[in-house]
């Protein structure tokens, strides 16, 4: 033990706000492409409106990696874009 307290974690997930709708954006729009489904439902004005509005239809989280995003989930029960 060195006495400097406990390391900085690298990875942390926490909720994700109206500020992280173009990082949803952009991991969903890869997502979507690399499924090869389309991507033009998939909007930052959409996104703002379902997910950050008086009544959010989903959740999101963003998981970072030494402060970065690297990740998100969607938690809903029945959420579309289409």
């Amino acid at each position: 033990m060195t006495g400097r307290g406990p390391a900085p974690a690298l990875l942390s997930v926490r909720r994700a706000t109206a500020a992280d709708v173009p990082t949803l954006v952009r991991f969903s729009r890869a997502l979507s492409r690399q499924e090869g489904d389309p991507v033009r439902f998939i909007t930052a004005e959409k996104l703002l409106a379902d997910g950050f509005g008086r009544r959010p239809e989903f959740r999101a989280r963003i998981c970072e990696l030494a402060g970065r995003p690297a990740g998100y989930t969607f938690d809903h029960d029945a959420y579309g874009m289409c």
